[in-house]
């Protein structure tokens, strides 16, 4: 009979070999090219920057769309309020 300590540790040793084989494979599989990991660390630096590139528009999309729409809002009614009370 194994002690817990032995079962532990071949547990360990199990869960490690289950890790050194399908990491790769799972990495391999998203298009990582694990034998050149700075290639692909330059890879994931360029989809970070292409990420915050595509957030930083779009703030400034909404920003753009804002400072433009609510300024005529604001107008249209003023103008709207001016026309009931003249009339």
């Amino acid at each position: 009979m194994k002690t817990d300590e032995e079962i532990e540790e071949i547990a360990i040793r199990v869960a490690e070999k289950v890790v050194e084989a399908s990491v790769p494979r799972t990495l391999e599989s998203l298009g990582f090219d694990i034998l050149n990991p700075l290639e692909t660390q330059k890879d994931v630096a360029h989809m970070r920057k292409s990420r915050k590139t595509c957030e930083m528009i779009s703030t400034k999309t909404i920003t753009i769309f804002l400072t433009i729409a609510v300024p005529a809002a604001v107008y249209g009614l003023w103008e709207a309020i001016k026309k009931s009370l003249t009339n």
